[in-house]
């Protein structure tokens, strides 16, 4: 099935075509920039863990990728793995959606093995922790009916991602019924994450980056939630969710530009305390450099959320089940992304 509905390549036309800006990567559509016109779905797949593996591990990168799971025994196997890690790689690159594979936003459903989900947990939990204490002393000041921790909430979000790989072993029927109950109890999460980040920033403009790390969590239970919903055949209602919370995303961060965000961060600088000295100067581009980086990754999370029903609708149309799709994404073990190309 994947040969012949869910590439595993990204066809020479369609890289060409993003070569050349004739086509874009939005969210998870390849779409004409022209007309807006959509060429393809990109669903990531259990292959990232292996990325993720190499991108994390640095210098060290064989011992990681066989702790990973990899079975590279000799030194020219281990030469070969990494070069096929490192070739799948350079395809998200050039793609320019490697950020979004790897963070937490993701792209298409998620529903890709709970090796790929932990660690995008653990990711956005680390981002947290080094916020040392800031977030929860903002969330004490503008959420004072705050009773879980955040912890508390990873910890059930990745037991959550846990279960939804895990019914993928037993019978349909069961299957169906379990992952209509994650959904439910994935909602829960979904809306405390989106919670706390709206009371930061409707409370500041100047806490977007704290509300990072709970954008991010909101983003990966939305597609938790979507994805658990369109395995229990419920297309319909996965649609309507990710409508919702890609309403609920741009209505959180959809009004902050790279301006507000250079604003933010020059309040306690060197540009309020010295106008028109060097160090002023040097806040500035700082500043800037700061804002147009995160205003690029707000509006990748936007799309993201933009899109996340796409796919959904085109298997609809096509009389496939999203099972299929996601079961393809799950079992991939080579290539990072699979593309079903538009009809």
């Amino acid at each position: 099935m994947i040969a012949d509905v869910f590439l595993r390549e990204i066809p020479a036309a369609l890289q060409a075509g993003i070569r050349s800006g004739q086509l874009d990567v939005y969210g998870s559509v390849i779409r004409n920039v022209s007309n807006g016109q959509i060429a393809g779905f990109l669903q990531e797949t259990s292959a990232l863990s292996k990325v993720a593996a190499l991108v994390n591990a640095g210098p060290a990168a064989p011992l990681q990728l066989v702790s990973a799971g990899v079975q590279i025994l000799q030194n020219e196997q281990i030469k070969t793995g990494i070069s096929a890690v490192q070739q799948s790689l350079a395809v998200l690159n050039e793609l320019q959606i490697a950020n979004l594979a790897l963070g937490a936003a993701g792209i298409g459903v998620t529903a890709v093995g709970f090796a790929v989900m932990s660690k995008k947990i653990d990711r956005v939990r680390e981002d947290v922790r080094v916020l040392d204490g800031k977030l929860d002393r903002l969330l004490d000041e503008f959420a004072r009916d705050r009773t879980e921790k955040l912890d508390d909430m990873f910890d059930r979000l990745r037991g959550l991602a846990e279960r939804i790989d895990m019914r993928w072993s037993m019978s349909g029927d069961r299957a169906a019924l379990g992952w209509q109950h994650d959904a439910d109890e994935v909602d829960r999460l979904s809306t405390f994450f989106a919670g706390r980040a709206r009371r930061l920033l409707d409370a500041r403009a100047d806490t977007v980056i704290e509300a990072t790390p709970l954008l991010d969590a909101f983003a990966m239970a939305s597609g938790m939630r979507i994805g658990a919903l369109a395995l229990a055949g419920e297309t319909q209602a996965a649609v309507q969710v990710a409508r919702d919370d890609a309403a609920r995303m741009e209505q959180m961060t959809g009004r902050i530009g790279a301006a507000d965000l250079a604003r933010a961060w020059l309040e306690s600088s060197q540009w309020q305390a010295a106008p028109g000295s060097d160090a002023a100067g040097e806040a500035l581009a700082l500043a800037s450099t700061h804002a147009r980086s995160a205003a690029t990754t707000l509006r990748a999370r936007e799309a993201v959320a933009a899109t996340r029903a796409s796919p959904l609708l085109a298997l609809e149309s096509q009389g496939m089940l999203a099972r299929d799709w996601l079961g393809a994404a799950r079992e991939e073990q080579e290539a990072p992304l699979l593309l079903m190309t538009a009809i």
